[in-house]
């Protein structure tokens, strides 16, 4: 993990996991048997952290401040949102400069999410997060 990144995770005590890929992609799961699947098959995820792990307030701010510092270079959230009310982190993503992506297993919906690009299948989710695409 990068310093900045190191120290951003610091001032927000996010638990976030460096998988320690030559990739940059950041994944936000919801359940950590789907982020761990999707991590099993998607190189593009260097780094993960399961949202239900997080207090909202500092998960919506630690995502505002690694999209404005680039730290990551793709942010994609994947879940079926059964303990977390998703409205927080889709408040945070409608604001993303980076490249995103959004895939929910509980279908919630979509205008939560703005203009966020979301899919409705996690084979989906996965043929679209592949590297380099």
């Amino acid at each position: 993990m990068n310093d900045r990144l190191a120290l951003c995770n610091a001032i927000f005590r996010i638990p976030l996991t460096d998988y320690r890929r030559a990739s940059y992609g950041l994944l936000i799961g919801s359940g950590s048997g789907t982020m761990m699947a999707v991590m099993d098959v998607c190189d593009r995820f260097r780094y993960a952290v399961d949202i239900d792990q997080c207090r909202h307030d500092r998960l919506h701010d630690w995502l505002l401040a690694v999209d404005r510092n680039e730290l990551v270079d793709f942010i994609a959230l994947a879940g079926w949102f059964s303990i977390t009310e998703p409205k927080t982190i889709a408040a945070a993503m409608r604001h993303l400069k980076t490249p995103a992506l959004v895939y929910s297993g509980a279908g919630i919906a979509r205008e939560h999410f703005g203009n966020v690009p979301f899919v409705d299948t996690l084979a989906a989710f996965c043929m679209m997060t592949r590297h380099g695409s």
